[in-house]
């Protein structure tokens, strides 16, 4: 929930509880996903500020963050002016900064991400086990490539990032990075597999001008659009609609 106090308005306020989120699909597996807590973990909004948003070519919104006892969540933003994007009239100045804001979300240091990995590839287990809308075999096809996962690369990124995540500022010609509320340590192929959703073609190509050739998403691709189905990245798309979605990353 969100409260402005008129057009003068310099922050915003927003809040949620372990209540409101007892029938969010996203939140409640994003939570098992990547043991995370939310909405306690908003009174990290500092800190994410601070990794995600500082000195990097698009800045993120400042912003304060606290908890109830992990009952509830509070988060304040900064309020600025601008307006949002729309997916098919972005021009080189847009594309440039985001490539430099995903490369920088590469470079931030993930302490022991082997570690990070495995936990991701466990919990991703119960995920796939306990699905009890998943047809056998495809669970038993998923179990395995799940198990067969090695080695991926681990970076920060925003997980539920899309283009109405960012205000684009006309004066300035600037972006910045309205929500940092899903902020992760996630594989890097779950990260390409999300963007052949939100990016297209010739936006991967400028955005990621380097990784098709270094990445092959044939073996997991399938297991990574199951994660993205089922937390709701893009909304509750049927299963087959998400499995039939163009690649890139071949």
């Amino acid at each position: 929930m969100a409260f402005e106090s008129g057009k003068q308005a310099r922050w915003l306020f927003k809040y949620t509880t372990q209540k409101r989120l007892s029938s969010n699909v996203f939140w409640q597996r994003w939570n098992h996903l990547f043991s995370m807590n939310f909405p306690h973990s908003l009174s990290d909004a500092d800190n994410v500020f601070l990794l995600l948003g500082a000195g990097g070519e698009i800045p993120a919104l400042k912003a304060n963050g606290w908890s109830n006892e992990e009952q509830a969540g509070f988060i304040a933003v900064e309020y600025i002016d601008g307006s949002k994007l729309e997916c098919d009239v972005l021009d080189s100045t847009v594309l440039k900064q985001l490539q430099k804001f995903l490369s920088r979300l590469e470079t931030i240091r993930v302490e022991n991400p082997q570690k990070e990995f495995e936990r991701f590839k466990k919990n991703l287990k119960t995920l796939l086990e306990s699905d009890e809308n998943l047809a056998k075999n495809l669970k038993d096809e998923w179990l395995k490539a799940q198990e067969n996962w090695k080695n991926d690369t681990m970076h920060w990124t925003v997980l539920d990032i899309r283009w109405d995540q960012f205000l684009w500022q006309e004066e300035t010609q600037q972006l910045t990075l309205l929500d940092l509320d899903a902020v992760v340590i996630a594989p890097e192929s779950l990260i390409l597999a999300i963007a052949e959703f939100w990016l297209t073609q010739s936006q991967l190509e400028s955005v990621y001008p380097d990784k098709k050739r270094a990445n092959s998403l044939k073996d997991i691709r399938p297991l990574c659009r199951y994660v993205i189905q089922r937390l709701q990245l893009f909304g509750d798309v049927p299963f087959e609609q998400i499995m039939q979605h163009p690649v890139y990353f071949d």
